[in-house]
């Protein structure tokens, strides 16, 4: 799986079917990582995410984890080389981090690239690297629910996927349903936002241990 075929034509692909809608769903929580002190980013993409994290927050390191070496380029040309920014050139499941402790972990429309198995061992890796309290910001493609646009989203969703199995040997055949994964690696949904007629979702989780944030004030 690599994206660099798609690479500097990807935000004007986006843009042409989806408008400003994911780049909405990606930052949707970003305003909770103001306070975080280490931050990871598995599958950056080309760097809008990391830009508006680097604008909320002052301080904090941030790893960013993706794949394909065009995406990193882009990302790095985005950021200008902000020395608080680490990159990390390489396959997530391959190249996690084994030292350190983060207390934010971002996931946008990562997880939905994996079969059921690599997104079990994804967020179960990254949650153990994850600490008492820290934050998950997870946006994503959702599995069509009931409702008159269940069948228009299973539509847009199939497309999506044969055209990235086709242009960046996506492994995905399906949109994977995070919560359970999320749920068993020790997290509690605080907040959740749907976009799209429920095509979309935002969602802020929390480790179990940590002090509750209060999932009333993000709704």
């Amino acid at each position: 799986m690599n994206f660099d075929s798609i690479a500097s034509w990807y935000r004007w692909l986006e843009w042409s079917t989806f408008g400003h809608a994911l780049q909405r769903c990606r930052t949707a929580f970003i305003g909770e990582a103001a306070n975080a002190r280490n931050a990871l980013i598995l599958g950056e993409g080309d760097g809008r995410l990391l830009e508006r994290l680097l604008e909320v927050n002052k301080t904090a390191a941030i790893t960013v984890i993706d794949s394909s070496p065009r995406m990193v380029e882009l990302a790095r040309r985005r950021v200008g080389g902000n020395s608080r920014v680490r990159f990390v050139c390489g396959d997530a499941r391959r190249v996690m981090p084994r030292t350190g402790e983060f207390d934010l972990v971002i996931t946008a429309f990562f997880l939905d690239c994996f079969r059921a198995p690599d997104v079990a061992l994804l967020v179960g890796s990254a949650a153990t690297r994850l600490v008492d309290g820290g934050l998950w910001l997870w946006s994503d493609f959702v599995p069509p629910g009931r409702g008159p646009l269940r069948w228009p989203n299973r539509c847009i969703i199939a497309v999506l996927i044969r055209f990235f199995r086709l242009t960046s040997r996506l492994e995905a055949d399906r949109i994977v349903p995070c919560d359970g994964f999320l749920r068993s690696a020790g997290l509690g949904l605080l907040a959740e936002r749907r976009m799209c007629g429920g095509l979309l979702a935002a969602q802020l989780w929390q480790c179990h241990s940590g002090p509750g944030l209060g999932a009333g004030r993000l709704a």
